[in-house]
């Protein structure tokens, strides 16, 4: 009787491989996709982390993944002036898809990558790539600042 509980067991084990195999495998291409809602006069420090790269080779903006790591909302009114930029020990890259347009940035700051300007109310599609195609990428902090100081 024990026999047939573990060969049981070993064929549901062995049913559910190549599920965890598949979820291994595309793991770093699983949709980030955090949300965040700015309005004008938010608090400074406001900062988002993640891991660069992906999969995919943008046009002009390294390698992304799939689906953004973050989708920002602008809501209750433009925000005049925002910087946002990304911190990490890797070479990453920032590509920002929003109702004005889409914006890609590199190397601003050393390795790191930074836009600024006016930003209108909408959502906008953030995503934090870097130049190898490796798509475990970099950890970084993306921050959010309506300072014009560094």
């Amino acid at each position: 009787m024990n026999r047939l509980k573990t060969g049981l067991t070993l064929a549901r084990w062995v049913a559910a491989l190549p599920l965890a195999a598949g979820l291994l495998l595309t793991g770093a291409e699983v949709a980030h996709s955090e949300a965040l809602t700015l309005r004008p006069g938010f608090s400074e420090g406001t900062s988002v982390s993640g891991q660069s790269g992906g999969a995919v080779a943008s046009s002009d903006c390294g390698f992304i993944s799939r689906q953004p790591n973050h989708t920002l909302n602008v809501a209750q009114g433009s925000i005049p002036y925002m910087r946002v930029y990304v911190e990490s020990s890797g070479d990453t890259t920032l590509l920002i898809e929003g109702p004005d347009g889409r914006y890609c940035s590199d190397n601003y700051n050393g390795k790191n990558p930074q836009l600024t300007g006016p930003w209108p109310v909408g959502t906008y599609r953030v995503y934090v790539g870097d130049h190898q195609g490796n798509s475990s990428g970099n950890p970084y902090r993306l921050y959010f600042t309506e300072s014009r100081q560094r």
